[in-house]
């Protein structure tokens, strides 16, 4: 699989061995395969799987956002907007103060009885960091197999101590590798249960491969901004309601040099009331 003829314009491509995603920002793009040659127009985006037949998506998919910020990154001050460039520098001087603020007790406890009040506990999941704590509602209407699975590894205490291997600014925190590359699982896959649910700042979703929704496995991300992108693409089983926050202390990379753990996961039921 090759491509050729690209004419000059504005455009994203981030490629695997298995998948090659084109997104066209500005003017159009001429793509030429064995499949014969097309035409992708601005605001388009085209996905080359192998031994595949060229296909248009409505969106990019996780990984082409994942590669663009990188790519961003990569390429310093001179790749980034100004208001990127804003954004990011506004997150890492505040991170400090919203950890301290997230520590502070009288301010904590009130706020984590608040969020906790009439919920079911037996759906509610305590995500300990060195920091503090998130309080993530699982959703078992939206996705039963899922989160019947994320309950029996927490149970069995599979997710203390893993990493958040990738977490890329104003996008996501991913973690649920027991490799902590990004690559690995527990072998035990699970048909993709998609929804209407949209991800939001605070969604949790499960992470499959490529182009292959039926093979979710261990791993877990938690959306930092609204990515309308991923809508319809990925099982959401949750969504924090309480230390959202926390995730601006969560160091950043792909992986991050030295990343953040998850201290604990426990469900509330388990727990002394």
């Amino acid at each position: 699989m090759g491509y050729g003829g690209v004419r000059g314009t504005v455009f994203d491509v981030p490629a695997s061995v298995r998948q090659t995603e084109l997104a066209v920002h500005e003017g159009t793009v001429q793509v030429d395969s064995v499949f014969g040659t097309t035409v992708v127009n601005a605001g388009e985006v085209l996905t080359v799987t192998a031994g595949g037949a060229p296909t248009r998506s409505d969106g990019v998919s996780f990984e082409m956002q994942a590669a663009v910020t990188q790519m961003f990154t990569l390429l310093g001050p001179k790749g980034i907007s100004d208001e990127e460039m804003r954004r990011t520098k506004s997150q890492d001087e505040d991170a400090a103060e919203r950890s301290q603020l997230a520590r502070a007790s009288g301010i904590t406890d009130d706020a984590f009885s608040h969020a906790i009040r009439d919920k079911d506990l037996e759906n509610l999941i305590y995500l300990d960091l060195s920091y503090g704590r998130m309080v993530i509602e699982m959703r078992p209407d939206l996705a039963p197999q899922h989160v019947a699975r994320l309950k029996e590894r927490i149970r069995e205490e599979f997710y203390d101590g893993l990493a958040f291997h990738n977490v890329v600014p104003t996008f996501v925190a991913e973690t649920g590798d027991p490799t902590g590359t990004g690559h690995g699982g527990l072998g035990l896959k699970l048909p993709a249960e998609i929804s209407d649910e949209k991800f939001m700042r605070g969604t949790l979703g499960t992470k499959h491969d490529i182009g292959e929704p039926d093979t979710a496995d261990s791993q877990f991300f938690i959306i930092l901004e609204p990515a309308p992108h991923l809508d319809g693409k990925y099982t959401i089983w949750g969504r924090v309601i309480h230390g959202m926050e926390l995730t601006n202390s969560i160091r950043r990379g792909q992986p991050p040099p030295t990343p953040d753990t998850i201290l604990t996961l426990r469900i509330a039921a388990d727990l002394p009331n």
